[in-house]
């Protein structure tokens, strides 16, 4: 259901290019109003829609450009954007999918998975192989599927279950370049009820980012939440959130977990955890017994936040799908405080457990 929108059609192998929507709502039929989503459980999910966007539910193997979006709702479930539901690149096609020169003004987005506020899914169906390749390598040869050249201004709202972005919720070995999400900040942006909320994508694996900004303010109500990225198994260089992060563990300024590499990259938002653990931390000290200097070990109660990071959450190694990744983060800075249970905390670059 939808006004002056070409929401859910299905653009393949083809070119649209300059388009002005605006004052579109678009909601699936199990849900006409907000008290309806209020009551949403993410396990009843074939009672929503799939693949919805301001402009196209679905954009395979083509181009998308010049697209002004100005005031649009989305209530669905998976797949959801301010501009696209989802954007594909299927191998064997010479017409990459881009995404180019899109802007939004207005959104506000309520779903369950892959929300973001441009595109929910945007992905290059290529072997993982290859994948981690070009996530890596410099050429990124197999990456064909492209968000370039695009904003977000306004008010900026969205509601999920999980993997909740600015601009893209799940980036799968494609490609996000000069983006720029500037909307007016709530005191959360973006809120996942589970995880994975980020100010710009939500999981990048085996992507490209470079030359993106975000000031979106975001929150998980479980866990994992970041200024950028909340999962990171690529490449992130060249980009800045100024947001704050809002979790009860596994928050980090810029990004949550990082399997991947990052560099040259700010942030500058604070870091909100309410989890924490108890540690005993044991100490000598002197005490005077009868004229003489002896020592005692006394036991004193210290409360750590449980992963957060000014920077990152967690930066570490792991085997991910028969491949072994390491996080690397090099040349970035951090600007922001920590707080644990909005009492500041010791700086800290990269989060650990209890620390």
């Amino acid at each position: 259901k939808a006004d002056n929108s070409i929401v859910n059609e299905f653009n393949s192998e083809t070119k649209i290019t300059n388009i002005n929507i605006s004052n579109t709502a678009i909601r699936s039929t199990a849900f006409q109003n907000k008290k309806t989503y209020r009551n949403y459980d993410p396990s009843d999910s074939y009672l929503m829609g799939d693949f919805m966007g301001g402009s196209l539910g679905k954009n395979h193997n083509a181009l998308l450009e010049n697209v002004r979006i100005n005031t649009v709702s989305i209530y669905g479930d998976d797949y959801l954007g301010g501009s696209v539901g989802f954007n594909s690149y299927e191998t064997n096609n010479k017409q990459k999918a881009v995404v180019s020169k899109n802007s939004v003004v207005n959104m506000k987005i309520y779903g369950g998975y892959r929300l973001g506020g441009i595109i929910g899914y945007n992905v290059s169906y290529v072997p993982i192989s290859l994948a981690k390749i070009s996530a890596t390598s410099t050429n990124h040869l197999t990456i064909m599927a492209v968000l370039q050249n695009s904003t977000i201004t306004g008010s900026f709202y969205i509601s999920g279950y999980s993997e909740a972005g600015g601009a893209v919720g799940l980036n799968y070995s494609a490609k996000i370049t000069s983006v720029t999400v500037n909307a007016k900040r709530l005191k959360n942006n973006i809120y996942t009820h589970y995880d994975e909320a980020a100010g710009l994508v939500a999981d990048n694996e085996f992507g490209y980012v470079e030359k993106a900004n975000t000031n979106l303010n975001v929150k998980a109500k479980v866990f994992q939440a970041a200024g950028f990225c909340a999962d990171n198994e690529g490449t992130i260089k060249s980009s800045i959130a100024t947001g704050h992060v809002y979790s009860p563990k596994e928050a980090g300024g810029f990004v949550g977990s990082n399997l991947g590499t990052i560099s040259s990259s700010k942030a500058y938002g604070n870091v909100y955890v309410s989890t924490r653990v108890k540690r005993i931390i044991k100490k000598k000290v002197k005490i005077k017994k009868k004229g003489k200097k002896t020592y005692k070990t006394k036991k004193y109660k210290r409360y750590y936040p449980v992963y957060s990071g000014n920077f990152a959450a967690y930066n570490g190694k792991q085997k991910y799908k028969n491949i072994n990744l390491k996080g690397k983060i090099t040349s970035s800075k951090y600007y922001g405080k920590r707080y644990l249970k909005n009492k500041k905390v010791s700086n800290r670059k990269y989060g650990a457990y209890g620390r």
